[in-house]
């Protein structure tokens, strides 16, 4: 900040009549800052009634000023509007500026969604507990720590194994319950595959629960509850202690050995982690989990004993705990009656075929087989179907199951419009349609030969339901395709070529085994727009396959692209190996 006795200098040698540089050399300030002094009116008037420094610097004049207008009205109607997209539309309004402008305004103004802050679920006690593993590194090695925490008292049970299995979760699950007291009515658990096979409720399916676990549930008498995939946030209650482990036990400590680690966790987790105030609730958790005990359910009478024999975890599992149990007896020879070893006097039943064929196909990872196994089995005993018949109908359910996860897979990436198969044309409709060449393309040949396909007429006879049933059967085998009307694709080709990623936009677009573009003919076309679609077709000619579907004929192109030459190219090289259906 300049001091006052150098204004009150330069206004008395300018007075004098001095020369503004002799004034700013002898006051020893720049000519600039005397001239801003000048037009800012600083050496006028009273100067101890003016307050010494700079003010806010007046807003500038921009190029983009008289197109924000148009930018903040097209930002209120279609939020998700590109930033390259809007400079496209203020250039045609003769926006003489640059992108980095348009850019930097489109950040400010666009709008943006309120986000909620998220809501704390609270349990009733011994309702759920959450189960999670956490990986850590030693210098021996990986370890990997499975916590169980309580939802409404947040008693939390850990020990750290050497792997994440079934038999490691089993038993990490029955210590704790044990060490609880009782059992909640629901364990909540994320997407591991020891507990969930496959989770089909975001496409309208059901979740598929591992065979094995849900015997083991059954045994201890609490319900599975799984996470919906990415959303962990819903077992916050033991993701957080995750952090509270590593950070306030495990960061910082040295440990000579596995059972180092051990003994140590758990005399942390009994002296500090659960006689605590937790954050959250402002309570000890020992004096909420003394509340929650009671209502907790019983304990088993027995361990689990499981239907598909597993080695236990090595990691101090105790003495013939989760020990693989043979089907024999001590003797060797099989018992009578269907039933197995005895353990503490009891004789345990062998478990049943259905039971056996569960756990396979769950080891497997076979969740469609394993939906329709009671059908099939059923159709066995009443005599319904053979074996060859009965596993044949497995194989397919799977089968079905893999393509329908394809189709939903390929739905959401491929940008189709509905789902349309051929089994849905009518062929009495439009009787011009070779239903054999329809047939033969179905079986999709042209894609390995990487030819092309067009399909011409008017509206309304079909050509689009054709050609994403052509997509619908690529996807169901296996491949990736692409789906967009012929002005969507030139939007998102000049996009990029504004935002200069045309070449990797190009390069997403060749990568599917089949692309259709629908609507050609229907919207007129830019040249601009009609050279990149140029760009499109020839960087895909003889690598991948296209379906086109247009309401005018192959003369008409020209006139669509607004070049003779270019159309005629583009023709070239669509119809070298082309299926033409008229």
């Amino acid at each position: 900040m300049f001091e006052r006795e150098k204004r009150v200098l330069a206004r008395h040698y300018l007075d004098e009549g001095m020369r503004k540089a002799e004034v700013a050399r002898r006051v020893g300030i720049g000519r600039r800052t005397l001239y801003n002094w000048i037009a800012d009116g600083l050496l006028e008037g009273r100067l101890g009634d003016q307050k010494s420094g700079y003010g806010p610097r007046q807003p500038r004049v921009s190029k983009l000023d008289p197109f924000k207008g148009i930018i903040r009205t097209r930002l209120a109607e279609y939020p998700e509007l590109s930033a390259a997209r809007l400079y496209e539309e203020v250039r045609a309004a003769e926006y003489p500026g640059g992108y980095d402008q348009v850019k930097r305004h489109v950040r400010e103004v666009r709008p943006r969604e309120t986000v909620e802050p998220p809501v704390r679920f609270e349990t009733p006690p011994g309702y759920q507990g959450q189960v999670d593993f956490a990986e850590f590194r030693l210098p021996w090695g990986k370890r990997y720590a499975l916590m169980v925490v309580l939802g409404y008292s947040r008693r939390m049970w850990l020990r750290f194994y050497e792997r994440q299995t079934m038999g490691v979760v089993i038993h990490g699950l029955e210590e704790s319950f044990v060490c609880f007291g009782g059992v909640p009515a629901e364990m909540l658990f994320d997407q591991m595959k020891a507990v969930v096979i496959a989770d089909g409720r975001s496409s309208g399916g059901r979740l598929v629960e591992n065979p094995e676990f849900r015997g083991f549930s059954d045994h201890w008498g609490f319900r599975i509850r799984a996470c919906r995939p990415y959303r962990a946030q819903t077992k916050g209650k033991v993701e957080r202690p995750v952090r509270y482990v590593r950070g306030n036990f495990f960061y910082g400590r040295d440990f000579v050995s596995h059972d180092d680690l051990n003994a140590r966790a758990q005399r942390w987790v009994d002296e500090v982690a659960n006689v605590r105030v937790h954050g959250t609730l402002g309570e000890r958790i020992d004096d909420r989990f003394a509340r929650e005990r009671s209502l907790l359910g019983p304990l088993a009478p027995h361990p689990y004993r499981p239907v598909v024999p597993r080695p236990g975890p090595s990691e101090g599992a105790g003495p013939g705990a989760d020990r693989p149990r043979s089907p024999e007896g001590r003797g060797g020879a099989p018992r009578s009656g269907g039933l197995r070893a005895r353990r503490g006097g009891i004789a345990v039943k062998a478990p049943s075929r259905r039971r056996r064929i569960a756990a396979q196909l769950a080891d497997l990872k076979m969740p469609g087989a394993l939906e329709s196994l009671d059908e099939v089995l059923a159709g066995v005993d009443g005599g319904g179907f053979t074996a060859a018949e009965a596993i044949e109908r497995l194989l397919a359910a799977q089968i079905a199951l893999r393509n329908g996860r394809r189709l939903a897979t390929a739905m959401r990436s491929s940008r189709l419009p509905e789902l349309k198969t051929l089994a849905d044309f009518d062929f009495s409709f439009q009787p011009s349609i070779r239903r054999e060449q329809i047939d033969s393309l179905h079986e999709l040949g042209f894609l390995e030969r990487k030819e092309n396909v067009v399909f011409l007429g008017p509206p309304g006879v079909g050509k689009t339901h054709l050609a994403i049933s052509l997509a619908v059967v690529a996807a169901e085998s296996g491949r990736r395709i692409y789906f967009g009307t012929l002005a969507d694709l030139i939007d998102s080709l000049e996009d990029a070529h504004a935002a200069g990623r045309l070449k990797q936009r190009l390069r997403t677009l060749t990568h599917p085994a089949l692309l259709v573009v629908d609507e050609i003919g229907y919207l007129s076309v830019t040249p601009n727009g009609a050279r990149l679609f140029f760009q499109l077709v020839n960087a895909r000619y003889g690598r991948a396959s296209t379906v086109l579907t247009s309401n005018r004929g192959f003369e008409h192109w020209g006139e669509i692209l607004h070049d003779e030459v270019m159309a005629a190219a583009l023709l070239d090289r669509l119809l070298h190996r082309c299926h033409i259906i008229n």
